[in-house]
């Protein structure tokens, strides 16, 4: 039975450092000391129109997560570290009777769904991916710049404090963009059973918060994750890309946990809060 594994609330701010495609990434263009940020956005539309997928044993072949209503207009798949396939839809398979339900590379030709052809090159076997039809979207796409910072400055817990009117439990700095954002995972102090993480972005002034709520049920219970005993952790997520316009924030989140995996598309605009665009939940085990 599937775990609900997404209910936290997480605080993740972005700073920023240029960050070199993957071997088998489509080029990007060339990124200064200090990248300028694309004036254009996304078209909303287009946008929504995609879908996060996993890519079969091969590296040649992607598997939708949800339904597409326009498969043939999917132009790209965007994987870890920003790594951008071409890709072309190829077919709409058939449930297997052998069908385990586990959304994995090795149950790939099992399970039903729309099938996506790569181009060019090999993505990584059984990696999650986003799907998109929109050029710009693509094009802008970078990948951050991990970090190993087990803890962020007082200062930095001090401002999230501020920004969010709730003292922080603890956090950490994990990540940079390529325009000088920074990424935190912060998990603020419960209130009675409330527990509360964000995933804050901090581009030099202005946060944009994506809460994640959860219930405080004892010591030896999961709040955002089965296992995490009520402690947060990043631990198995993945920043797909991140997409920085001048008047929208996207960023893909691919989160694993013991039993699956919740990929997330968030946008941010004027509103200065980010809402989930699209949302998919990848079922591994038993």
């Amino acid at each position: 039975m599937r775990s609900v594994e997404l209910g936290f609330a997480l605080t993740m701010v972005l700073t920023a450092s240029a960050c070199e495609p993957g071997p088998n990434a489509s080029p990007k263009q060339p990124q200064g000391d200090a990248p300028r940020l694309e004036s254009r956005s996304p078209n909303p539309t287009t946008v929504l129109a995609g879908s996060f997928a996993y890519v079969d044993s091969s590296g040649t072949r992607l598997l939708a997560l949800s339904s597409l209503a326009q498969p043939a207009g999917i132009r790209a798949a965007v994987c870890a570290g920003s790594r951008s396939f071409q890709v072309q839809f190829e077919r709409t398979q058939v449930r297997q009777d052998v069908d385990n339900g586990r959304q994995t590379a090795a149950n790939f030709a099992n399970q039903d769904g729309q099938v996506f052809r790569v181009l060019q090159g090999q993505a990584r076997p059984d990696e999650t991916c986003f799907l998109s039809p929109d050029s710009l979207l693509v094009a802008t796409a970078r990948a951050i710049t991990s970090l190993s910072s087990p803890t962020c400055s007082a200062t930095d817990s001090s401002r999230l404090a501020t920004a969010k009117k709730r003292q922080v439990a603890h956090c950490s700095l994990f990540a940079q963009t390529p325009t000088g954002a920074q990424l935190f995972a912060v998990q603020f102090v419960r209130i009675g059973s409330d527990a509360l993480g964000s995933l804050v972005v901090d581009r030099g002034g202005s946060m944009l918060f994506q809460d994640f709520p959860g219930i405080y049920r004892g010591p030896d219970e999961g709040v955002w994750r089965v296992e995490d005993q009520g402690r947060f952790s990043l631990e198995g997520a993945d920043v797909l890309f991140v997409a920085e316009f001048s008047t929208r924030y996207v960023m893909a989140l691919a989160w694993a946990g013991s039993e699956g995996e919740s990929d997330h598309l968030l946008v941010a605009d004027s509103s200065g809060a980010f809402r989930t665009a699209l949302s998919a939940y990848r079922y591994w085990v038993p």
